[in-house]
């Protein structure tokens, strides 16, 4: 943390960004304006005044960065690997995961810590705390001898129930302590699927059940009621995650579906309400094109009533909990953009061009609608190149790519900032969130949601200084009565601006 700032002083970290970034918009040509090589005589000068952090009672108040990216594996030990982590302030990290059937193969056996996947596991927890990140584990992979299917893939049966209780007492036992300080426990991701549409042995899915008119919440509500009590009486200083929800449709119209979209309020019916502290959800959007308004109020026919995807999840959340008098934090613990084999020919040929540039002007539209929306958390999914359609933010060799050098420009930008931002109006169909900083100027992120250029004025006497979304600085245009006009686009700005 710095502990004070000047405006305009970059810190060696952004520093670095902006090199970097210089480098991509040459390739990319993604720059929205050229800079003059001098200054215009109507130019404000560059502040000399020094913004302080927040302090309260005397004391510096540390800021918590609520984003993050999954990192899976060996990679956290790579020295590239954490020098990226260390360049996005990483502070916490979602952990996938502790298999169950790893651990206790046999019914009735002991518990087996020396599978080489847990292994592997207790590694990662080990160089997770030395770089100081706290973790969210996913408890997942059931043993069959106690699924309600031949399967690690699904429910787990109700005479079962006290073995996976018991296996979660020793779990929260053995890793709350030192090497591994775990407390944050997230039971299974995406629970809202039916196995039969993930296949055997998957790693997401399971309790999901078509054929039940809440597809299977219920079940899962009362494994949370079983384990909660466990979890609590084992560490009470740890917080219980609903798994994440994939949370595909508002409203599912093909019978032979189901209705997963119920699958919350059903675990909420059992009366689960007590039994977690974070909801979980997940936002993942399929590349379409260069200028589509990914998870916008009008891309998406199930979401549009709600606002867009992005931002109609967690209202259709927030709706279903207050039905049952719920109120809960909300992370959205996985999301990507990312590039399907089914459209390897509008992603003009995958991890290239047009893709990869708009993947990393998606960034600072995504995380500012979500955190607009008062999610607590964000998590990208992945930091580290993945073999999952293009989705992670390195590349093979842990290279920047456009998304990666977007998401550290946001996250240096907003450091200190107090969330949830506010929605603010710049005219046009100009869509505009406000970030308070203690002690420095306003930031707004503005964009145009479908990429038609609209003109956002600011006086002159409030504007301090303007960013494109990969963190180059742009010059202002000559004003007009009093006002710099930048023209906006598709790809975000960020206006350093006083009130």
């Amino acid at each position: 943390m710095l502990a004070t700032r000047i405006a305009h002083t970059l810190s060696p970290r952004m520093s670095r960004i902006r090199v970097v970034a210089a480098a991509f918009s040459l390739f990319a040509m993604v720059a929205l304006f050229s800079v003059p090589s001098s200054a215009s005589p109507s130019q404000p000068e560059l502040s000399n005044q020094l913004y302080l952090p927040l302090v309260q009672g005397g004391v510096e108040v540390e800021w918590f960065n609520p984003l993050s990216a999954e990192t899976l594996g060996n990679f956290i030990f790579d020295p590239t690997v954490q020098m990226r982590i260390d360049e996005i302030q990483m502070q916490w990290v979602r952990v996938s995961g502790l298999r169950w059937n790893d651990v206790q193969p046999e019914e009735g056996g002991p518990l087996l810590w020396d599978h080489p996947q847990t292994v592997n596991f207790e590694q990662f927890l080990i160089g997770a705390q030395a770089l100081g990140i706290d973790t969210t584990v996913i408890i997942q992979y059931s043993p069959i001898w106690a699924t309600v299917e031949p399967s690690h893939c699904a429910a787990i049966r109700e005479d079962k129930m006290d073995d996976f209780a018991n296996f979660v007492a020793a779990v929260v036992d053995r890793y709350k302590v030192p090497p591994y300080n775990v407390h944050s426990w997230e039971l299974f991701n995406e629970p809202d699927v039916d196995p039969s549409l993930v296949g055997a042995d998957s790693g997401f899915g399971c309790w999901g059940d078509i054929d039940d008119p809440y597809y299977g919440g219920e079940r899962y509500g009362e494994m949370l009621q079983a384990i909660a009590p466990v979890i609590r009486a084992a560490d009470p200083t740890a917080e219980i995650v609903f798994g994440g929800l994939l949370l595909g449709a508002a409203v599912t119209t093909d019978p032979a579906r189901g209705h997963p979209e119920r699958f919350f309020e059903g675990a909420l019916l059992s009366g689960a309400g007590d039994s977690f502290d974070i909801l979980g959800y997940h936002v993942h959007h399929v590349f379409l094109g260069q200028f589509y308004d990914y998870g916008g109020a009008t891309t998406s026919a199930t979401w549009n009533p709600w606002g867009g995807m992005t931002k109609g999840k967690p209202a259709f959340l927030r709706n279903v909990m207050a039905t049952y008098n719920v109120d809960k934090p909300l992370w959205m613990n996985e999301g990507t953009l990312r590039c399907s084999p089914e459209q390897s020919l509008e992603c003009e040929g995958g991890a290239s061009g047009a893709f990869l540039i708009t993947q990393g002007r998606h960034v600072p539209r995504e995380v500012s609608r979500t955190l607009g929306a008062d999610v607590e958390r964000f998590s990208w999914y992945t930091l580290q190149w993945s073999l999952w359609d293009e989705c992670g933010l390195l590349y093979p060799n842990h290279d920047p790519r456009p998304s990666f050098i977007a998401y550290q420009t946001f996250i240096e930008t907003m450091e200190g900032a107090t969330f949830p931002p506010d929605a603010v109006a710049y005219g046009g169909e100009l869509e505009a969130y406000r970030f308070h900083i203690p002690g420095q100027p306003l930031v707004d992120v503005v964009f145009s949601p479908r990429g038609v250029s609209y003109y956002a004025s600011i006086p002159v006497d409030k504007f301090v200084a303007a960013y494109n979304t990969y963190g180059l600085q742009l010059q202002p245009p000559p004003p007009i009565d009093g006002n710099y006009n930048f023209l906006v686009g598709y790809e975000a700005i960020y206006f350093h601006r006083t009130p």
